[in-house]
């Protein structure tokens, strides 16, 4: 469903008529229970399982993140990664590294069995449901296959997460990051097997930034985005922030 006033209509099957009122896409009074339902006992059953040792686990990453970020100067927009100090951060760092892609592993093994287990006997039951998941399927085939993780850009990102929000704070966002965000992205948001992807929207809220230069806005998220290190008092400016992305 769409708010109004915030989507329009792009290629293929859509719901809006170009106006503010809002038009339920058909099925979605079955469709959003049905990930609804779902997705309560299992995430719920999921964090009880997971967060705390997960938490643990990236506690001394994210301590030696902090402490090898302390060390860095004031502004460092770029992590040397041929360094002697973050080679030997990575070092300490592998074997709770090695444990949280354990965890990992464990986290996507158990959305895949569930996403298939609940998702399943939804398409089959439900009227063009085979119909449905090839609509979505070949919507979504350009976007499949990206890119991997890559460890080391993931210790990097955590220097300045630390930085920005503390250590405790970014291993509680790591550890709902591997346990609730995927299962979020693939069962809520593009599920082939309950939604047809087909029907879709893109969002009017943004506005082109024109008037404000492109190198303004080049140097805006250089600083506030891309930049591992600033200083304390813009560090703090962002931590008040309910959101920052943080790309290195």
């Amino acid at each position: 469903m769409c708010l109004p006033g915030t989507t329009m209509p792009v290629a293929g099957n859509t719901t809006s008529r170009g106006d503010s009122t809002v038009y339920p896409m058909k099925g979605d009074t079955i469709r959003d229970p049905q990930t609804q339902w779902c997705t309560y006992p299992y995430l719920l059953t999921k964090m009880l399982i997971l967060f705390i040792p997960l938490f643990i686990v990236t506690l001394p990453i994210a301590i030696l993140a902090r402490i090898y970020a302390a060390f860095l100067p004031t502004p460092t927009d770029k992590v040397k990664r041929a360094a002697p100090g973050f080679a030997l951060f990575v070092l300490l760092s592998s074997p709770f590294v090695l444990v949280v892609l354990v965890f990992v592993a464990l986290s996507r093994a158990s959305d895949g069995f569930f996403y298939y287990l609940f998702g399943v006997p939804y398409m089959l039951l439900s009227k063009d449901g085979w119909g449905r998941r090839k609509r979505s399927i070949a919507t979504i085939r350009p976007y499949m296959g990206g890119p991997r993780i890559r460890i080391l850009d993931v210790l990097v990102c955590a220097l300045g997460h630390t930085l920005r929000n503390g250590f405790l704070e970014w291993c509680w966002c790591f550890a709902v990051m591997i346990i609730a965000i995927p299962w979020m992205k693939y069962w809520v948001n593009a599920n082939t097997l309950v939604y047809d992807l087909s029907e879709r929207y893109v969002q009017q809220i943004s506005t082109s930034m024109t008037d404000c230069g492109v190198d303004s806005v080049q140097d805006s998220a250089r600083r506030i985005i891309s930049r591992t290190k600033q200083d304390k008092d813009f560090q703090n400016r962002l931590d008040l922030w309910n959101f920052c992305p943080h790309y290195p």
